[in-house]
């Protein structure tokens, strides 16, 4: 599965998409190792023993010009061609949102895109951001004003969005903070989804998100995000137990290229420490990435809460924090031998809330 979504808060536009796998992948590449029952890992490994993963994955969202980006779903050799079309039109002609529609109808006329492909494209043309589109579908929102979606994930996608609940106004965000925050937040219900049904990646959606937006004058990825997995065991009117955090992972660019660091923990010892080296389609033949090796500072954390019910069913929340004027609640050291993790007093504040909600709810399917 695959999927690509667009939606605005205010007047700031923000794209998510996944990741793609673009190859078929060998039983006897990939290893599907599991975390603690019933959760699975997710991320490929090729070759099993290689601390440097050069993926079949490849970036679904790419830049084609100044102000101009674009998020593709289906065939990777549409995607290429679409790509390197309106990179071709671009150098001679400013990008805009008549340009994109009137291409794209030549693309699909003349046989190069099909229903098979889903396009959205972001482009800001005379100070106005402009969200054209090939093959989606979208929802009115209150809250998002108009989702856009595409990709057979495309429909879950919006339901995720449809389903939030949250407050209208989050007093301590502007709305481009609280947009970056919710498609951190959203998104990741998604990656959560796929832990917990422990789906490979050719049919789940993919192996993570990316997220963009408008900086002011162009248009970026989000970078240094932090992303921590926890399992925990709830027992009712006793709490939420848990251990150290199963999985950590830290997603960063380097000039395009993404590098996402998958370190899974046993009792605070580093195992299984990997950087997956994720490039952009239509750039293969470029020289090999530098090996950069990401490390744990972030400006964006997300703490995946996989929680463990009497009955062995596992319910899914997300907490996402933006970190302002230094105000870390976790510190990650590797200077030493081991990982140390050191928490604020504060750090878990939020599981408070959730205990709250489990004993008040039924239980949700796993």
């Amino acid at each position: 599965m695959t999927v690509i979504g667009n939606f605005f808060i205010g007047d700031n536009p923000f794209m998510i998409s996944d990741l793609l796998i673009s190859m078929k992948v060998s039983p006897r590449d990939w290893r599907f190792q599991k975390l603690p029952d019933p959760i699975q890992r997710f991320n490929l490994r090729l070759p099993e023993e290689a601390k440097y993963t050069i993926t079949d994955v490849r970036q679904k969202t790419v830049r084609i010009a100044d102000r101009f980006i674009l998020s593709y779903s289906g065939p990777l050799s549409q995607a290429e061609c679409v790509i390197e079309y309106f990179r071709k039109l671009t150098e001679t002609a400013p990008p805009s949102d008549d340009m994109f529609r009137r291409e794209t109808n030549t693309l699909e006329r003349t046989g190069r895109i099909n229903q098979n492909c889903s396009v959205i494209a972001l482009i800001e043309d005379g100070g106005r951001i402009f969200a054209g589109t090939y093959n989606i579908i979208g929802l009115r929102s209150r809250k998002f004003r108009y989702l856009r979606a595409g990709g057979s994930g495309a429909k879950d996608l919006l339901d995720v969005f449809a389903g939030y609940r949250g407050k209208d106004t989050n007093r301590e965000l502007n709305s481009f903070e609280e947009g970056l925050s919710l498609s951190l937040a959203l998104s990741s219900v998604l990656l959560g989804k796929e832990m917990v049904t422990g789906e490979p990646l050719q049919r789940a959606y993919g192996g993570f998100y990316e997220i963009s937006y408008w900086n002011g004058t162009d248009f970026a990825k989000l970078t240094d995000v932090l992303h921590l997995h926890w399992v925990f065991q709830y027992r009712p009117s006793q709490g939420l137990f848990f251990d150290l955090p199963v999985k950590i992972q830290k997603l960063t660019y380097h000039d395009s290229i993404l590098y996402l660091r998958d370190l899974e923990l046993t009792h605070d010892k580093a195992s299984n420490d990997t950087v997956y080296i994720v490039r952009e389609p239509g750039r293969l033949k470029t020289a090999q990435p530098p090996k950069i090796k990401p490390d744990f500072s972030y400006k964006w954390l997300v703490n995946h809460l996989y929680i463990i019910l009497p009955n062995g069913q596992v319910r899914y929340r997300n907490h996402v924090q933006h970190i302002q004027r230094d105000n870390y609640g976790l510190y990650l050291d590797e200077q030493g031998p081991e990982l140390q993790m050191k928490f604020k007093h504060d750090y878990f504040e939020f599981l408070k809330e959730e205990i709250v909600e489990l004993e008040k709810q039924p239980a949700l399917p796993g």
